[in-house]
């Protein structure tokens, strides 16, 4: 079964809705990047010395 939910879609919309996700997910990975980095300076974990 297909869906015709991107399939009615023209490329342009198509195209749309993939840097519309694209810039979104990029937004996203910037701000949960910060929040990471601030939980681990807090509790210590980002300036451990690590035996790589």
């Amino acid at each position: 079964m297909v869906s015709s939910t991107l399939a009615d879609s023209s490329d342009v919309e198509l195209v749309g809705i993939l840097v519309g996700m694209a810039l979104a997910l990029s937004v996203v990975s910037v701000y949960f990047y910060r929040w990471a980095l601030h939980q681990a300076k807090e509790q210590g974990l980002f300036d451990m010395e690590t035996s790589y």
